[in-house]
Formats: structure tokens, sequence, C-alpha cells
């Protein structure tokens, strides 16, 4: 079996790991919630209503002139809003070491599955810890 190489040397069973990043010691990701105004495009891709308020729907938001997609969960918002609709939903961090602070209140974005548009929207606010 190899062993890992740390520094030179080999990891022994039991050994602490060095972390000299300090990657390990970082906290652990606390989500954010965030009150947003969604709008579904008309069939092109995506053919049948979206279901918000499941907390089963995980796409990616994009904020207008920017690339990164921040994987979100909707946990808040109506059971189905149909293509062509708008709805207010909540919208539920995911990840850890990803740039949400991008999301603020009147940032526009998209809404991605997959390589694929099907909606886009505006943050409303930042939803505080009480809300949760």
């Amino acid at each position: 079996m190899v062993g890992l190489q740390l520094n030179s040397r080999r990891h022994r069973p039991g050994e602490l790991l060095s972390d000299p990043q300090g990657e390990m010691s970082k906290e652990k990701h606390s989500p954010k919630l965030f009150e947003v105004n969604v709008e579904f495009f008309l069939p092109n891709w995506r053919k049948h209503p979206v279901r918000l308020g499941s907390g089963q729907y995980w796409p990616h938001l994009r904020v207008v002139s920017d690339s990164e997609h921040l994987g979100v969960k909707f946990v808040r918002g109506p059971d189905w809003v149909e293509l062509g609709s708008s709805a207010t939903a909540v919208v539920q961090t995911i990840f850890e070491n990803v740039h949400y602070e991008k999301l603020k209140a009147g940032v526009q974005f998209e809404i991605l599955e997959g390589p694929h548009v099907v909606g886009k929207g505006v943050v409303i606010r930042e939803l505080s810890a009480q809300v949760r």
C-alpha cells in the first residue's frame, strides 16, 4: 500500500496530518437564505412547471455579468410555478467555498439547469438568522 507523502516523509497510520493552509480549521459552511423573485421562461428546454416548495429543486444561479454558478436549493415558495409565470421564493446556499456574497438585494441572476438557462430572477433580500 502506498502511503500519503507529506513533507518528503511517509504518513503513518493514526498520525495527524499537518494542515499548513488551515483548510481543516475553517468554519463549516453556514447556509444563508435569500428571498428572491423568479420567473421561469416559456417552454424551451424545460417542458413542465417548476416545483419550488418541496425543497427538491436544486438549480444553479448565475449573477448577470458573472460566470460563476452558485448552487442553491429552493426551500420555500409555491408548490408549482407554471412556465411563463413569476413567484416569490426562498433559496438556501448549499456549497462551501462558493462566492455567495455576490447575492445581494437588487442583484439579477439567471436560473440554470445544467447548461440551460430556464429562468431569471432578482434577490429581494437576505433573510436573518431568526427567519430560518
